[in-house]
């Protein structure tokens, strides 16, 4: 597909436009979508802005972008329900904690270990920041 057909799907299932920003860095394959990235140098982190497509493909892209930079986390918001995501990524939840926005989850990776922690985004009940190791 093109881009402006991935941002329609995006738009179609996300339920929100594209945010068209100059500040973040766009990387698009026309078979597997699209992914945009902002790159903290400060926090030594990549933020990943919006996703359309192939999600377990562009988490790897994430990743390696992360490690070509040095970087050794990565942040995202999920704004669908979180549990879902937390299987589709393979996730397993160590422990929840109650927050006054709603749970927090600890979990690690199911076959490489690593840490992730999804905390609820204050104000929005079902939008989650996740944080993860790389």
């Amino acid at each position: 597909m093109t881009l402006d057909e991935w941002k329609a799907w995006y738009e179609k299932h996300a339920g929100a436009a594209v945010q068209d920003n100059p500040n973040f860095q766009r990387i698009f394959f026309p078979d597997r979508g699209f992914c945009e990235l902002t790159l903290s140098s400060k926090e030594r982190m990549v933020i990943v802005n919006q996703v359309a497509g192939d999600g377990r493909f562009w988490l790897g892209v994430i990743e390696s972008v992360a490690q070509i930079l040095g970087y050794h986390r990565c942040g995202a918001i999920c704004t669908r329900r979180i549990r879902p995501y937390l299987r589709l990524w393979g996730l397993a939840v160590d422990r929840t904690q109650e927050a006054p926005d709603g749970t927090v989850y600890h979990c690690h990776q199911k076959t490489t270990g690593q840490k992730v922690d999804a905390f609820p985004q204050p104000g929005e009940p079902k939008d989650y920041y996740i944080l993860w190791e790389v």
